[in-house]
């Protein structure tokens, strides 16, 4: 694999040329993702220098690091990643690396995750995980196996403690018998962060690792931590308050569909054009039609689309049903002005609670 192999040369350069560090100097976190980049410097606060490697405006799926990157990967106190197929390759980075590999968080190993839905009208297409095939690392398979082994117990833990969830999707496949769950094995949905709730989770471990790396700011990080979690828990509230007044359960997405955690979080029915993973492609006659279709007999006033998205589909079905089209920012990334804006993971999502007030009300 391309990627694996520049990191494996980079790491050997490392360690025939070793840099020295001061301590004085603030800890270095690397990020992949804009949750990730936004969770530590909330946490981190003014004693960390936290780096976004996922430049502004590029999707996460199509992402490939320089060889710059991975250096700046290696030499980090602390790498967050999301830890989804796309990413086996930090994994087997990180394994290579032995005692000498950085301190590491992989979000998807602090919350329950489950798999990727494909639901009626749905396209099943091949996913944009663009960082080669899986047979060319069979090592990085083990290690996820090994790093993320507890994700099926997560499921079944799932079940078990979040039975209203299933009981909820139980009740929709009744209510809504066309919908065809697909109870084929697929792959983990990995956009774990759209729910307060898990990003109170990943900040906890973020909250941990600096503690242990820097406990010196053990009080700072602590206190930036229980600020963010209220804020956090607030927005919490604020969409289930949203949802328990609502004259309707359904949103339509006529693109990729990221927000399962979310959508299984507050109990919503959704139909969309693609997976949350799918490559870029044209949604089909059939599906744009079906879509249609739902908005009209279910008398939706609002058709989404997600950020970074060329929206030729939610524009195509808000021509022909009359419905708006909005943004529902899964916050994977953000683009460049809105970074320079200072935008944040919360103002991200509150942004979302109106979009959605109005797809509901």
């Amino acid at each position: 694999m391309k990627i694996f192999a520049i990191a494996l040369l980079t790491l050997s350069l490392m360690l025939a040329s070793p840099l020295s560090v001061p301590a004085e100097e603030k800890l270095q976190i690397i990020t992949m993702n804009f949750p990730a980049f936004d969770f530590a410097r909330q946490v981190a606060g003014e004693r960390a220098e936290v780096t976004l490697l996922l430049p502004p405006g590029v999707d996460a799926h199509s992402f490939e690091p320089s060889p710059r990157d991975v250096i700046a990967m290696q030499e980090a106190d602390l790498l967050i990643y999301n830890g989804g197929i796309g990413e086996n390759w930090i994994s087997g980075m990180l394994k290579s690396m032995g005692t000498d590999a950085p301190a590491a968080i992989a979000m998807m190993d602090q919350v329950d995750t489950v798999q990727e839905e494909l639901v009626e009208g749905m396209e099943d297409v091949p996913h944009a995980h663009s960082h080669g095939d899986e047979d060319d690392h069979d090592d990085h398979d083990d290690h996820e196996h090994e790093e993320h082994g507890d994700h099926d117990d997560h499921d079944h833990d799932e079940h078990e403690e979040h039975g209203d969830h299933d009981d909820h999707d139980h009740d929709e496949h009744e209510e809504h018998g066309d919908h065809d769950h697909d109870h084929e094995e697929r792959e983990l949905d990995e956009h774990v962060w759209t729910t307060p709730n898990n990003a109170i989770k990943i900040s906890r471990a973020i909250l941990a690792k600096l503690s242990e790396l820097d406990p010196a700011g053990r009080d700072s990080y602590q206190a930036n931590f229980d600020r963010f979690e209220q804020e956090l828990k607030a927005l919490d509230q604020d969409f289930r308050a949203l949802f328990a007044a609502a004259k309707r359960n359904t949103i339509v997405l006529g693109d990729r569909f990221p927000m399962r955690y979310f959508t299984n979080e507050y109990k919503l029915d959704y139909y969309a054009a693609f997976p949350g993973c799918a490559a870029e492609t044209e949604p089909s006659a059939r599906t744009i039609a079906f879509l249609m279709d739902t908005i009209r007999k279910e008398e939706i006033p609002v058709v989404f689309h997600i950020e970074f998205s060329n929206q030729k589909a939610a524009n195509a079905i808000a021509a022909e049903t009359g419905a708006k089209t909005l943004l529902l920012h899964s916050a994977h990334n953000v683009s460049s002005q809105e970074m320079a804006d200072g935008i944040t993971y919360l103002s991200i999502m509150r942004q979302n609670l109106n979009t959605l007030k109005e797809a509901l009300y």
